[in-house]
């Protein structure tokens, strides 16, 4: 049987077991998928270790980049980010990945999100802003602009950043969340913008998927703009993995059920 994990800090809100034992159902894989809980101050001392242990393993916050060092290869995509998500052991060789781009790129398709010659509005500027600005601009938006509270940002060169209360939405607009602003183990009457900033805004896609609805998607909705929340990124990262763990390819169909399936659990439905 094989063995894969997910490594973080703090793990026990995760619905990535649920999700990767679902597509365990759904194909021929035999499979164990578990939970790695690593201390920051022990991180360096026992990552390796534990990846070694496991035919593959998923990376999340706070490790996406510190987990880098301990791998052999990157694929381009985490390698320009900085940041891997999936390591695939080969013969105890470490491979490193990134599929959160793919999450995102497969959200927009799911819900009709077109990127070419729309502007697109990235509120945040850390490391889930790096994801979905790799997508974005390898798909030929008019325009790209990034919200922060900062005007400046190590990354960001070739992109206007502006201050949120500068911010003033044109029509057609999509807007992208990339902060924690609302989530629920923060405070989720919080948005990162107010009505007034967003007015016009025709998508708000929030990566939040707890809670189910966000402040800021509640605000969008209010406008007449279409808002979806984070949860179907979560599920195609996680198939993502998967494939390039087993080298499959899984369909739509099979997303989707996984995706009903996550849902109902997680909003109770």
């Amino acid at each position: 049987m094989k063995k894969f994990c997910l490594i973080g800090e703090k793990l026990s809100y995760s619905f990535s077991p649920y999700i990767h034992e679902e597509l365990f159902k759904h194909t021929d894989i035999r499979g164990n998928y578990g939970i790695e809980e690593i201390s920051k101050a022990s991180f360096k001392n026992t990552a390796r270790e534990v990846i070694r242990s496991y035919d593959g393993c998923n990376v999340t916050i706070p490790y996406k980049s510190d987990v880098m060092e301990f791998l052999d290869e990157l694929d381009s995509v985490s390698l320009e980010i900085g940041a891997v998500n999936t390591i695939k052991n080969i013969d105890g060789r470490l491979y490193g990945y990134n599929t959160d781009v793919h999450g995102f790129g497969e959200t927009l398709e799911k819900f009709k999100i077109t990127v070419a010659d729309k502007t697109f509005v990235i509120a945040g500027t850390g490391g889930a802003a790096k994801s979905v600005y790799f997508y974005l601009k390898n798909h030929k938006p008019k325009d790209i602009i990034f919200l922060s509270g900062k005007k400046e940002s190590d990354w960001i060169k070739d992109h206007e950043i502006k201050r949120y209360e500068d911010y003033k939405a044109t029509a057609g607009d999509v807007l992208i969340n990339t902060t924690p602003v609302g989530m629920s183990t923060r405070d989720t009457e919080q948005s990162p913008l107010s009505e007034e900033n967003i007015a016009g805004i025709s998508h708000v896609v929030d990566l939040i998927y707890n809670p189910k609805e966000t402040k800021l998607m509640k605000i969008a909705k209010k406008q007449g703009a279409a808002a979806v929340n984070g949860l179907y990124m979560l599920v195609s990262q996680a198939i993502r993995s998967e494939e390039i763990w087993n080298d499959i390819q899984v369909s739509w169909n099979v997303k989707d059920s996984i995706y009903k399936k996550t849902w109902n659990l997680m909003y109770d439905e």
